[in-house]
């Protein structure tokens, strides 16, 4: 079986870093698979450890020559992640005459508020779907089927320091603001604990202005699944997340999450872990369960266990990859 993923990006953000699991753990299973798009910086390498090609794609034009360019290869599907990629996926499929299959990994309509909504909707009956969650699978209101990113297996285990950690894109939706306010409310720099916050964007300037000796900035770092082995509790406070694979990452590491109960988080740690759950914006009800969860260590082991134990039964990228395979054959019968 050939398979080949695509995403229109030259960046690396949640849906790349999904496709750099998901490809070789298909591999592994006995997939040809070939990926276009994303960082080359990020991807090319790691993938081509696994024998997989990766090819550039920043743009629409580019995602449509680089997948028609696939016809010597001859593909038995493509795998498109995001609109752009469709559009561009899309031009080349007379040339290829292969199957779409398409991920949904926001919970929002295609170009929805503008003037192209329309028009979008029409790729919703192009493609095979997959939902990267329940909530976006509601949101997009049209047939798909629900296969949870996996992630991959944590470092070995490190020694916990008294540290509260968020990794995120520090843009304003990320509301970011809200975890620091919550963890100055919750006393617990006074109790030697700090938090760190890992990530860049928009609001990574602002955010390193404000005075608290117990707060670091971090940036954008790489190595978030150490810090996350290494962090007592993982703190994620976006409003609404589509999935968080930061928030499954947290679960195989085995650290405790505090998060919005909202969206994805409501079938990640939520499922195991709902008193752990805080309403979006409300610093004060983070605060408390994050001084609770602080006070109690054999509270922080217990819960760390029952998430890990819980992504190893649903949350694994070999489970992701085989619930992929499945799918991929009932497209091509």
């Amino acid at each position: 079986m050939k398979i080949a993923h695509v995403v229109r990006s030259d960046g690396f953000a949640g849906v790349e870093a999904h496709i750099l699991a998901l490809a070789p753990a298909l591999v592994a299973l006995g997939v040809d698979v070939r990926v276009i798009g994303g960082d080359p910086a990020r991807l090319a390498q790691p993938l081509s450890t696994f024998g997989i090609q990766h090819s550039p794609a920043a743009s629409v034009r580019d995602v449509t020559r680089q997948t028609a360019g696939l016809r010597r290869w001859k593909p038995d599907l493509i795998h498109a992640h995001m609109t752009a990629a469709e559009c561009g996926v899309l031009g080349a499929c007379p040339v290829l005459r292969a199957p779409l299959v398409s991920t949904r990994h926001f919970a929002e309509l295609r170009g929805a508020g503008t003037r192209w909504e329309r028009a979008y909707r029409l790729l919703d009956h192009t493609a095979t779907q997959v939902s990267v969650s329940h909530a976006v699978a509601a949101a997009i209101d049209t047939p798909s089927t629900v296969i949870h990113p996996g992630v991959t297996a944590p470092p070995p285990d490190r020694e916990r320091t008294k540290t509260v950690l968020i990794a995120q894109r520090l843009e304003l939706e990320k509301d970011t603001r809200t975890g620091i306010e919550a963890f100055t409310r919750s006393g617990l720099a006074d109790r030697g604990w700090r938090l760190l916050i890992a990530g860049g964007g928009a609001d990574e300037a602002a955010l390193r202005a404000l005075p608290d000796h117990a707060i670091e900035i971090l940036g954008y770092r790489t190595d978030v699944r150490e810090l996350l082995a290494q962090a007592s509790i993982f703190l994620a406070t976006s409003p609404s997340e589509h999935f968080g694979i930061s928030v499954v990452e947290a679960m195989a590491a085995g650290t405790p999450v505090v998060a919005t109960n909202r969206a994805g988080h409501l079938e990640t740690a939520g499922a195991v872990s709902p008193e752990t759950l805080f309403p979006p914006g409300d610093s004060v009800a983070a605060a408390t369960i994050l001084a609770d969860l602080a006070e109690d260590s054999r509270r922080r082991a217990d819960l760390g266990e029952a998430l890990r134990a819980d992504y190893l039964s649903r949350f694994t990228v070999e489970e992701c990859a085989r619930r992929h395979v499945a799918l991929y054959e009932r497209v091509l019968r």
